[in-house]
């Protein structure tokens, strides 16, 4: 009998030791290797690259796709990570930038943070931020004080289709919406943010008004400082 029809135990054990051996055991090692699994629109090789918090969350998501991630057109044609903020000697933060391309031979640019913590003697990705929008603040809508806020930013670089992201965007401040420093974990109030600040936007994934310029709420705001940009 193959290994394959050897038993649900069998199976199970082997794919446990098969993502045991994907572990990386670096912090750097683990950003690239998740760079390189998105790349390579591998959900199994993502899937063991996450926190046992992830799995949980992103396992129904995975097995939709097949296992089979992004698009066969278009595709990343490279990366780069670079180090955003060491919390301490067990979390660390990162930026991903991937280039995508197609036939036409366009590029366009996507950008995340990963945050990498240490588990016992594996580094693992325990939290992913997606940016949706990025760009300067034009108008602030609310007066401070008030409950819900609203921005407005527009992202010049992606006048040419450099991004992927929306590059005019409605953003909803609402109570649950965190707001950082940076790429640190130091949080601020929307009372913090002013016109001409440059931001970047996760959103939640509450329903958004598609209208363009899209209108959706704010999971996470970052507020990038000079040394960010």
């Amino acid at each position: 009998m193959s290994a394959e029809n050897s038993g649900t135990g069998s199976g199970k054990m082997r794919v446990q030791l098969l993502e045991k051996a994907l572990e990386p055991h670096a912090p750097l090692t683990a950003a690239k290797a998740w760079a390189e699994a998105v790349k390579a629109r591998n959900g199994a090789w993502q899937y063991a690259l996450l926190s046992p918090e992830l799995k949980k969350e992103y396992y129904d998501g995975f097995t939709e796709m097949n296992w089979v991630t992004g698009t066969s057109s278009p595709w990343i044609e490279k990366y780069q990570v670079t180090e955003g903020y060491r919390v301490d000697e067990e979390l660390y933060r990162f930026a991903v930038e991937f280039t995508y391309t197609d036939s036409t031979k366009a590029t366009f640019a996507a950008k995340e943070y990963i945050t990498v913590r240490k588990y016992e003697d594996a580094w693992l990705v325990a939290q992913i931020e997606r940016i949706e929008a990025a760009g300067e603040i034009t108008k602030l809508s609310a007066r401070a004080g008030a409950s819900e806020k609203k921005i407005f930013i527009e992202d010049t670089g992606a006048q040419n289709g450099a991004s992927k992201g929306y590059d005019k965007a409605n953003v909803i401040i609402g109570n649950e919406t965190r707001i950082y420093k940076g790429c640190t974990g130091q949080e601020l109030t929307a009372d913090d943010l002013r016109a001409g600040d440059k931001v970047e936007v996760v959103f939640t994934g509450d329903p958004r008004l598609m209208i363009y310029p899209v209108t959706a709420k704010a999971e996470i705001i970052r507020r990038m400082e000079q040394e960010d940009t």
